[in-house]
């Protein structure tokens, strides 16, 4: 709960909790360190990421206009490409969520991203604002 002054009265306010937040940004770190993959190699990251959507779309045939929109971002340029792994627009927060760039970092660059960020996350939100049920 946040509480407001205005004009010497107390207003409570309750914050709005998204239980989504924390995985969403974990998501958006994963995702930037695939995109300097991306800008060293774009051949070949491109090249996984269409392997990896091929694989994801029978098992779940769902995703298809994710999986869609990451194969018409993956054979444009590369500025919607960037735009749709970093944004904070709830449109790239949702794509993110079927990623096709599995496998793109190694075992060892996602472990250190992961802790990385769980050092940050830790150090900068309090357990309130991870969007668990109190």
């Amino acid at each position: 709960m946040c509480r407001l002054w205005a004009g010497g009265d107390e207003i409570e306010m309750l914050r709005v909790r998204n239980p989504h937040l924390k995985n969403n940004e974990r998501s958006l770190w994963l995702h930037k360190a695939v995109l300097l993959k991306l800008l060293e190699n774009r051949e070949v990251v491109v090249s996984k990421a269409l392997r990896n959507l091929d694989a994801m779309r029978p098992p779940n045939p769902n995703g298809g206009p994710y999986f869609d929109r990451w194969e018409s971002l993956l054979h444009g340029s590369l500025v919607p490409l960037v735009e749709a792994m970093v944004s904070s627009e709830e449109e790239y927060i949702a794509l993110r969520q079927c990623s096709p760039f599995s496998g793109i970092l190694s075992a060892e660059e996602r472990d250190e991203v992961l802790a990385r960020f769980e050092a940050y996350w830790s150090s900068n939100y309090s357990s309130d604002e991870t969007g668990a049920p109190e």
